[in-house]
């Protein structure tokens, strides 16, 4: 026999949730709007089974939305956030285009304050917030997961001495997802470079120039470095690159007669 969606079905139902009343006109829209849209997709016929019917259907459902509605809510979310937001939850989206339509559906007045909101829900950490909302308007569907990469290679440069540019040079590259050995180049480059007064952009392009060229040979690669780069701190720094490769593939440092003939072609 089929399960009719009254009034009372629907108000018992979520008495059942221990959810606060306040909440119920959601509830009930939420049922309604459901059992509407099941009724005209695919309506009951006499012989359905009561447990299968829509009126059953859009009950659990709206259980299941309103708890994630009611969370979202009490996060300090907008109403039209959190209604899009576990609309999508009980569809069974991705963590982040169930983010992504919720941030899509609110004005952009709000969207800051929504998507601050939902990154501090995540991880409290301002570093992790601040990489998390990046990632997130750039519309990287790995922003959780890059954005705890990020924060915890930071937080492991900080802990280990090294400075506020490095650890987040440092962090960036393991986002690009390079290896550490050339995370530990292009953060060294860069901050280098800031203290040189370069400015963000072109600190950066150093830092990456000198990374690509450390993983096509520093040594093959000199002269197209020394072309680029004419100071004589970034010369040093280039040198200061190819002694340490030197010295870890061969496990023996270069004879001074090495370093004079790799100096003349670097400094020319």
């Amino acid at each position: 026999m089929i399960k009719e969606l009254t009034e009372k079905l629907i108000r018992d139902t979520f008495a059942k949730t221990g959810i606060d009343t306040k909440y119920y006109p959601q509830y009930e829209a939420e049922v309604k709007r459901r059992y509407a849209s099941l009724q005209k997709d695919d309506p009951d016929y006499e012989d359905t089974p009561e447990d299968e019917s829509n009126a059953i259907c859009s009950l659990e459902l709206t259980d299941e939305y309103i708890a994630i509605y009611v969370e979202e809510i009490e996060k300090g979310h907008c109403p039209q956030w959190s209604d899009v937001y576990a609309k999508n939850s009980v569809l069974g989206e991705s963590e982040y285009w169930i983010a992504r339509l919720a941030y899509d559906a609110v004005g952009e007045v709000d969207k800051g304050k929504e998507l601050e909101i939902h990154a501090q829900s995540i991880n409290e950490d301002s570093v992790f917030i601040e990489r998390y909302r990046y990632l997130f308007k750039e519309g990287d569907c790995d922003a959780r997961e890059m954005a705890e990469d990020y924060c915890h290679a930071y937080h492991q440069c900080i802990e280990e001495g090294k400075s506020e540019v490095y650890s987040r040079a440092y962090a960036e590259m393991v986002n690009e997802g390079y290896y550490e050995e050339f995370c530990e180049i292009h953060a060294e480059a860069y901050e280098l470079a800031i203290k040189h007064g370069m400015n963000e952009d072109d600190a950066y392009m150093f830092g990456y120039f000198c990374t690509e060229l450390a993983d096509r040979n520093l040594l093959l690669r000199l002269n197209e470095f020394s072309r680029k780069y004419k100071e004589d701190w970034q010369r040093d720094f280039y040198l200061h690159l190819i002694l340490d490769d030197y010295e870890k593939v061969n496990k023996t440092r270069m004879t001074d007669s090495q370093i004079a003939d790799v100096k003349k072609e670097l400094y020319r």
